[in-house]
């Protein structure tokens, strides 16, 4: 699995080669990949303003920490029931905000709790631990990435 950031930014004049004014308002530069988050649909989501790609998130990793307990609770009681709808919620929040990964482990859980698979679910409830921690760590580096790089970034003038 390869780690890294794509981030939106704005090229300085001359930066390219002096053809930056052909380039629309905002290009993508690669820092590098992550296969299991969508930096593009998160992005589009908030028109590219990162304070409100960090509340995204924020309220993601909050709902995610109650869902989560919500998951493990169910499984441990075998509650087909409850164990479905909250997988259901957390595969549609994690498809909102761009996580791909969570939101296809999820599914599987709606249908591990359809079959009364309890086994499989708790194991697959360990492999969404480690997807949550994975994409929280990711987001704080890109976050983290992107505040620099907007503070490098020369103001715009009106």
């Amino acid at each position: 699995m390869l780690f890294g950031i794509i981030y939106p930014c704005r090229p300085h004049q001359g930066q390219l080669g002096g053809k930056s004014d052909t380039l629309p308002d905002f290009c993508f530069v690669l820092l590098a990949f992550h296969q299991n988050i969508d930096i593009l649909r998160l992005s589009e989501g908030s028109d590219g303003d990162l304070e409100l790609e960090m509340d995204f998130h924020e309220a993601f990793r909050e709902e995610g920490v109650k869902i989560m307990s919500d998951i493990e609770k169910a499984v441990a009681t075998k509650d087909n029931h409850e164990l479905g709808q909250q997988a259901h919620k957390l595969k549609g929040s994690a498809l909102t905000i761009g996580y791909p990964e969570i939101s296809a482990t999820t599914l599987k859980m709606e249908h591990l709790s359809k079959e009364g698979q309890f086994a499989k679910a708790a194991a697959l409830f360990s492999r969404l631990k480690k997807q949550m921690r994975d994409v929280d760590n990711v987001m704080t580096e890109y976050f983290s990435r992107r505040s620099e790089l907007q503070k490098k970034e020369p103001k715009k003038t009106q």
